[in-house]
């Protein structure tokens, strides 16, 4: 599995590179892409929101995101979305790792950021700048791009505290 993520991301930057597309969307932090940071559209009330995105690491050694930041919300996290016993669990977690040589991906349903007490909802097309932190790697600030997601299964975030 790890060699094909390899395979795919490698693919992935080859074409966008060939095409000429130059993937500004991409921020660099060392050996690490970061690829394609977005968040979804949220409704106007909404307290909270979720950023999404993909870590290449072509570097030999393993690294980790270890925080956060945003001035988008009250609270910014790293959270991790499973199914446990039935239900969708969602928890805060310490970092997600990047190995040598492979990807991590921050996806709905999985991994993700999570801005709990938005200070302004998250408006379609707009962008806003979110600050990954990584053990090794250090801090690159990325802008994220706010647009409609696909379809996931939804959770309630209602009852979350920032």
């Amino acid at each position: 599995m790890k060699k094909l993520l390899s395979l795919l991301a490698a693919v992935f930057i080859t074409a966008s590179t060939l095409t000429g597309t130059a993937m500004a969307h991409d921020h660099k932090a060392g050996a690490l892409t970061i690829m394609h940071p977005w968040a979804r559209a949220t409704a106007k009330t909404a307290k909270t929101g979720a950023a999404y995105l993909m870590i290449s690491n072509a570097g030999s050694m393993a690294d980790k995101l270890i925080d956060v930041k945003s001035d988008v919300a009250r609270k910014t996290q790293i959270h991790l979305s499973s199914m446990q016993n039935g239900m969708m669990k969602m928890e805060h977690v310490d970092g997600v790792a990047i190995p040598a040589g492979g990807m991590a991906e921050l996806k709905p349903g999985g991994y993700h950021i999570m801005f709990m007490g938005l200070k302004a909802p998250l408006a379609m097309d707009g962008e806003f700048p979110l600050t990954l932190v990584f053990e090794k790697s250090g801090e690159v600030t990325v802008n994220v791009i706010v647009q409609k997601g696909p379809a996931t299964n939804k959770m309630d975030h209602s009852k979350m505290k920032p």
